[in-house]
């Protein structure tokens, strides 16, 4: 088995932002990682290797997904229910992954 654990961490930002971390542990050479890539938005990093986050307040509908590629892609979304995307969404900040 190539992954024998993940685990994800969350923490607030002084800017009202979020750090998440990540650290999946498994089999030296059993993990398929994508090339690095420049820095950018892409859409279909669900399937392949990435971490994601899906952030919603209590009682409310609409959520956010957050999918986060060592390659360096990354994708947000914003939906107003479930799987109903507001296809306008653009986040106001570019996320900064580090791979280690």
């Amino acid at each position: 088995m190539a992954v024998t654990g993940i685990e994800a961490r969350v923490a607030p930002t002084a800017d009202g932002g979020l750090a998440l971390r990540y650290r999946v542990r498994g089999t030296p050479g059993g993990l398929r990682l994508p090339a690095p890539l420049p820095p950018g938005p892409a859409d279909g990093l669900w399937q392949h290797t990435c971490c994601e986050v899906f952030i919603a307040a209590d009682e409310q509908a609409g959520y956010r997904e957050f999918n986060f590629s060592p390659s360096g892609q990354w994708a947000a979304y914003r939906f107003t229910g479930y799987r109903e995307p507001d296809t306008g969404f653009m986040p106001p900040a570019a996320p900064q992954i580090d791979l280690q």
